[in-house]
Order: structure tokens, then sequence, then C-alpha cells
């Protein structure tokens, strides 16, 4: 398993806080990084989880390469020898055609739970556990939240903040629950779109927290105060301030290595499509080109070997990036960082991603 965690940790290199510091001395084939990243992951999820079964969730598998999507068939087609419970979820109706989702379901690899919308029963039950009085106050509101939801959670959950902002909640006097505040409920309006609740609570902030969450917009799943800080030019403790007000509008989730995340999906996609196409290649470039500096790019010879590369050749691709534009660089930087991308791809078993960098450095040469 020694042997395996390197593989594990260029894929993941937050991980080094469970694992410690793992010197890589290693050089594989793809075959052998297939064998040695299962290897890994198989030992990491024992040592979590050594006197009972460990809980594994992967998210949005909808969007997961080719890569990515193997490894999970490569888990689900290990023997029972794992006390794991594996859930992933996905939007079915963003799976494409032949999309191995669909075949784990065909053959039974997994169980489907086909998650509905919140019925108006659920929506009452909800109320009535985090008020103190249920009563005829509870039941107007549970129609109302489920006639502008239709039951849907995330918007059940912008409304209900979008009520507790207009004071629609107060606390109650032991502090254990909620009261309900009819006056102000009937005064107060909310849009039928979530798109346009997530807008107007977006245009709530300061502007200096708005331009933080833009950049983090088009960043990955997670970011992190230092690359934040990093590419923004903020110091690490403004962008913390920002980032707190965001945690504390219930726009951002923290975990517990340190990276954060949007609360929903949506609420990053408006924030993406609220910035301008010319800004939004800029933001791109400053990220790929702080990402590729990280790495001590361009050396002239060849990118290190990191976990750094694929994301910064990501976003230089986002920018549209040209030659010109980079004091210090040219086509052939370019080239040769893609080809680095192609060929960490490659190692990945990511053979479509590759296939992408492989081109574009065509397109530079």
């Amino acid at each position: 398993a020694a042997d395996s965690l390197p593989v594990l940790l260029e894929l993941a290199p937050q991980l080094v806080t469970l694992t410690g510091p793992v010197p890589n001395h290693c050089t594989y084939s793809p075959s052998e990084r297939q064998y040695h990243l299962q290897a890994a992951l198989k030992a990491l999820l024992r040592q979590a989880a050594p006197d009972k079964p460990a809980l594994v969730v992967l998210e949005d598998i909808q969007w997961a390469d080719s890569g990515s999507l193997r490894l999970v068939e490569q888990i689900l087609d290990t023997p029972q020898d794992l006390p794991m419970l594996l859930i992933l979820t996905c939007r079915s109706e963003n799976l494409l055609a032949g999309h191995p989702a669909a075949r784990w379901l065909e053959q039974g690899q997994v169980v489907h739970l086909n998650l509905k919308s919140f019925g108006i029963r659920d929506v009452r039950q909800w109320l009535a556990s985090i008020l103190a009085d249920p009563g005829p106050a509870s039941d107007a509101l549970a129609e109302l939240c489920f006639e502008k939801s239709q039951g849907n959670p995330l918007y059940i959950q912008q409304y209900m903040q979008y009520l507790l902002d207009h004071e629609v909640f107060i606390p109650s006097k032991t502090g254990q629950a909620w009261v309900i505040q009819m006056d102000h409920l009937l005064k107060t309006g909310a849009p039928d779109d979530v798109l346009i609740l997530i807008q107007n609570r977006l245009a709530d902030l300061s502007r200096s927290t708005l331009e933080v969450l833009e950049w983090a917009s088009c960043m990955n799943h997670t970011f992190s105060v230092a690359l934040l800080s990093g590419c923004t030019g903020h110091s690490r403790a403004n962008i913390q301030l920002e980032l707190l007000t965001a945690e504390q509008n219930h726009l951002i989730q923290k975990d517990l290595l340190e990276a954060y995340r949007f609360a929903h999906d949506r609420i990053q996609q408006v924030l993406a499509q609220n910035i301008e196409p010319i800004r939004l290649e800029r933001i791109h470039q400053t990220i790929g080109l702080y990402l590729a500096r990280q790495l001590g790019w361009p050396s002239g010879s060849r990118i290190g070997d990191d976990a750094y590369l694929l994301e910064a050749a990501d976003h230089l691709r986002a920018a549209r990036i040209r030659p010109d534009q980079i004091p210090g660089w040219g086509a052939l930087e370019l080239v040769l960082l893609f080809q680095a991308a192609g060929s960490k791809s490659q190692d990945l078993l990511a053979y479509d991603r590759a296939l992408t960098y492989d081109r574009l450095a065509l397109e530079y040469l």
C-alpha cells in the first residue's frame, strides 16, 4: 500500500493530512497506475474506518470524466471484502446515452433510489420540527412554501432563508425554536424563480464579497483561501473575512480540510453567468498563470509533475490564451504545458482529457 499512496496523492494532494508525507520515487505504466490507485484507495478507506464500515459519497457523477468513472467501476467490481457503503448521486436528466451509470443500473450493480421532490406533507413536517407552536400559521406557511417551490429542496432552503432575512421568523423565548410573525409573512413576497431569488441574495452582498465569490465560481468544485489570495492579490485575512460573510449567508460551506465549496452548484452557475465574457477570460488566465507559476513555470524545459498542472491547463484553455498575452511566454511554452497535461492525463487513464490537451498543443505549433 505504501508504494501505491503516491498515485492517490497526485490526484488528491489534500489527503496528505491523513496519510502523512509520502516520498514519490515510483514510475508506473498506465496499467500499473490503475492497479495502485485502486489499492491505495482501498487502503485509505480501511485506515479511515478500521472498526466500522465506511460511508463514501461521490456527488454529481454525471459530470465525472472517464478515468474517474473507471475507478468507480473497479470499486463496484471489487469482492465484498471492503466494509463500505458507496453512495453515488447524479441528475438522471443529465446522463448521456451510454453513460456507465445507466449500465450499472441495468446490470443491478447499484440500487437505484429516485429522490423525488418534497410533498406538502414533507414541508409541513419539516416546519413543525423547527417551530415553537405549529398550528394554522405553520400550515399557511407550508402551503405558501410548497406553492413557491413545488417541493424543490434548493428553493425551499433559499425561500426560508429569504423569510428569515425579512424577519418573518424570530427566535422563541427559549431560543430553542422559531416563531412566525404572520404580519411580516403577509407583507413579504418572493419571486417564483429560484435563480432570481439567488440573484437577489447575491445583490445584497458587498462588492468585495461578491468579487471574491465570482473568482471562486471560476475555480473547481472546491477552492481555498490561499488560492483566492494568490489570484486576486488580496490578503488572506481579507479573503477569510469575505468567505465568512458568504458562509454566514449560507452560500458556501467549509469542510474539515479547510476547503470551501458552494452550497449548491446553482449558486456557482449564477455567479459565473453574471461575469462578462472578457472579464471571465481574464480571470481564467490569471488563475491558470498563478497555478503554473506555483510549479515554477515557465522553466524553459518541462513543467513539474504536480496536481496543479491539469487545473492550470484547464484555466488557460478556458481563457483562450494567446502567447503574446503573457510576458516571458511564447507558443513553445504553451505547447510544452499542454503536452505535459496530456501526458499526465494519460498516466491517470483520462484518455479523453489527454486527447483534448494534445489537440491544444498542436494548435499552438
